[in-house]
Parts: structure tokens; C-alpha cells; sequence
């Protein structure tokens, strides 16, 4: 799939903070996470922002799941849901 658009700034500040602080941290310490970004960024040094931003769509989608849910947190369910 091959986007064009360029990475949007709208949106709360503070949610995009954490969610980039988190996404860094989900990046550092879960084997799904990090496999997603190195999919994405395919190795390219300029595509690692772009990769983090997916990587943070990716981290609020399965937190909304889990909230809507009201399930805990559980890495296996994100593997399924790829």
C-alpha cells in the first residue's frame, strides 16, 4: 500500500505526546511492535517517523479495543488482529 500523504499534525498535543512516548516504548519492548515498525519503515532511515505514526494508530486502536472491551491488555490478541 503506498501513501502519499504526509504525517498530520491535528488533534490534542498532549494525547500525541503520549502516544508517541508510548509507541517508543512498545517499539523498545514488545516482538509484535517492533516487527511492525522495521515492516513498515522497510529499514529506510527517512520512513521511521512515518513508521512511529503508524505504530501509535496502531496502540490507540487496541487500546480503544480494550476499553470498549473492558479487557486487560494481552500482546497475543494483537498478532491475530494483524
Amino acid at each position: 500500500m503506498e501513501r502519499q500523504g504526509r504525517i498530520s499534525k491535528r488533534g490534542r498535543p498532549l494525547l500525541r505526546q503520549r502516544l508517541n512516548q508510548a509507541a517508543w516504548q512498545a517499539l523498545r519492548r514488545e516482538a509484535y511492535f517492533r516487527a511492525f515498525f522495521l515492516r513498515v519503515s522497510r529499514g529506510v532511515k527517512g520512513r521511521r517517523k512515518s513508521a512511529l505514526v503508524a505504530g501509535m494508530r496502531q496502540l490507540l486502536v487496541a487500546t480503544w479495543a480494550m476499553l470498549r472491551d473492558r479487557q486487560p491488555y494481552r500482546p497475543a490478541l494483537l498478532v491475530r488482529a494483524a
